[in-house]
């Protein structure tokens, strides 16, 4: 597997667009954490074609928590 935490921290638009295509491409399970909203809904929509075979989990640092979202 692969984990990245906030992998686009500092990126123009033009990165985020290219590092969504090449995380989309890896054949390993993907795990990356990030605060950004618009960079989500962005790999989200990129990615389509493959939802049944993401999971998106909320945590919650302050309840102590994770919530798994349907997609």
């Amino acid at each position: 597997f692969i984990a990245i935490d906030d992998p686009i921290q500092n990126m123009d638009d033009v990165n985020r667009y290219s590092i969504c295509d090449v995380l989309s491409q890896l054949s390993r399970q993907l795990i990356f954490s990030t605060h950004d909203q618009d960079f989500l809904n962005l790999f989200l929509k990129k990615n389509e074609h493959n939802l049944e075979n993401i999971t998106l989990y909320i945590l919650n640092a302050n309840e102590n928590k994770y919530v798994p979202l349907t997609l």
